[in-house]
């Protein structure tokens, strides 16, 4: 005869779960601090010439980045730090509604950061980077997180936050900051 399947049983995903604290130091951390760990680390090597620069020397995002979002961010965070919301940019055109342009991401939070790094009247564009680069480990994490929820385990999640980060579509935009900010995030909308 038979038994009836137990209720510990009933998810087929938790007989193939190593019971919690089994697997080493790795596994012994909580899956998104293991996550953490993996993409900043990993980002700090894939963009090391961007962050840092030696031995290869200086990198820099370009195109869109040099021409548009680091002006963007430059222009929000000087006038941030000085205390003021900038709602007029008069440096484009013969004047442009800078908060109403939905390319300033003048209201998306992540790009107030900016004025922390603002000395003497001028944002450098390694901290505008940097924000990017931070962009990129938060959607890994995130992918790495729905991924748990989706399949279970450590490996998996711990693969696919890495390759979400590390895509070519990721890689690709570092130069067009409005998509990559946005697309950062819809993993984690799909938790």
């Amino acid at each position: 005869m038979l038994a009836a399947p137990t209720r510990a049983c009933a998810d087929p995903r938790a007989a193939a779960r190593p019971p919690s604290g089994a697997g080493g130091a790795a596994g012994s951390l909580p899956l998104p601090l293991l996550l953490l760990g993996i993409l900043a680390t990993a980002a700090l090597l894939f963009y090391w010439p961007v962050l840092v620069g030696p031995p290869l020397g200086k990198a820099w995002f370009w195109e869109d980045f040099t021409e548009q979002n680091y002006p963007y961010r430059f222009y929000q965070a000087t006038h941030m730090r000085e205390g003021t919301f900038p709602l007029w940019n008069p440096y484009i055109f013969g004047g442009l509604p800078f908060a109403a342009d939905i390319q300033s991401g003048a209201f998306y939070p992540p790009n107030w950061l900016a004025a922390l790094f603002v000395q003497d009247g001028v944002l450098a564009p390694e901290a505008a980077e940097a924000i990017q680069i931070l962009h990129v480990v938060v959607g890994g994490l995130f992918a790495g997180l729905f991924a748990r929820v989706l399949f279970g385990g450590r490996a998996g999640p711990a693969f696919s936050g890495v390759a979400f980060a590390f895509c070519a579509f990721m890689v690709v935009r570092m130069k067009h900051g409005n998509i990559l900010e946005t697309v950062a995030w819809i993993p984690g909308i799909l938790l």
